[in-house]
This record gives structure tokens, sequence and C-alpha cells, in this order.
């Protein structure tokens, strides 16, 4: 029986996320981890997996906790953008080496009355139908949105809501660590 390791640092969560990846393609059970520190919170996460030359080749998350602590939240969710983001075919074992995982853990969302409290290099977003039925998250610092029309906009359409329909949005902060860091 393997003994658990155990990781406090939240730089170490790109590394958590990439072994869960290549443990899934090589079918190897992960190496039992257990959570310390600022890692034995229950926070929304998500992976965002680029190649070398920054092109984005999986990105998903949780807005909320689904898993008892970081470093299972890092694995489930790194999984997902590997083999479930639907825009892009599963990674494979051969493209690992040409790849940089990223994760960003989400700060508690706020709601915000307008706009004008929104900056997309500091915040993220989270857009809501007031129904409740439609629901997207934009992740800060995406170089595409650099305005908080283009980022509004970009999660109102993830979310399928038209640009005129009445919305709650909420912002948040993340705390990010890359692999290269």
């Amino acid at each position: 029986m393997q003994t658990s390791q155990t990781v406090s640092d939240p730089s170490q969560l790109p590394q958590i996320a990439r072994q869960a990846v290549t443990d899934s393609l090589s079918g190897k059970q992960a190496d039992p981890l257990t959570a310390e520190g600022a890692l034995k919170q229950s926070r929304g996460l998500f992976v965002t997996i680029h190649t070398l030359d920054h092109v984005l080749r999986g990105c998903r998350g949780t807005i909320s906790e689904t898993c008892s602590d970081l470093i299972s939240e890092a694995r489930q969710n790194a999984c997902s953008a590997a083999f479930d983001d639907p825009r892009f075919p599963s990674i494979s074992l051969d493209e690992l080496p040409n790849l940089e995982f990223e994760v960003s853990v989400l700060a508690e969302a706020e709601t915000v009355a307008d706009e004008s409290e929104l900056d997309p290099q500091t915040f993220g977003i989270i857009i809501t139908s007031l129904d409740g039925k439609k629901r997207a998250l934009m992740l800060p610092g995406i170089p595409q949105l650099d305005t908080v029309k283009k980022q509004i906009s970009s999660t109102r359409s993830k979310a399928g809501i038209t640009a005129t329909a009445p919305i709650r949005l909420q912002r948040f902060r993340v705390d990010k660590y890359r692999e290269q860091d």
C-alpha cells in the first residue's frame, strides 16, 4: 500500500493537474496525496491547457466546489479539460510534452451593480439569466477579451443569453498558478 504524500503549496496544482491527465492516459492509478494548509479548502477551480505557443487546448472547471479539497478539484477538472472540452478532441499522451497547465482558483463571487465595477484583467465574471436557467463564466486575463464590453458580450454568448436580456452580473478574482512560474 502506498503512503500518502502531503502537499500544501498551491503552486504545485498545475503539476498535480498534469499528473492526473498523464495517469489517466497511461491507465495508472493516481498517487495518494493529502491536502494541507491552503489546499484543504474547497473552492471553484478551473484548469486551462495551452500549447507551448499559447493556443488554447482545453479549459474546464467548476464555479463552486465539487470536491473535498483543491487537489481533488484540480485532478477532476484537469481530466475534464483534457478529455471533455467539447471544442477540442481529447488530448493524447504524445501531446503532453507540448502542453502547459494553468490552474485558476476562484474567490467568492460578488454581485456588481453595473459594468463600471469590472476590469477584465482583474476580474472574471459570471452572467446568469434572471430566471437562473442560463449561466456562464469567463476567467480574467483572456487576451482577446481586453475590454469590459468584449468580456460581457462573449460571456453572454457562451451562456446563450441575448445582448438585451436582463442579467445578474457577478465578478470574482482568481489565484492563478502556471507550470512555468
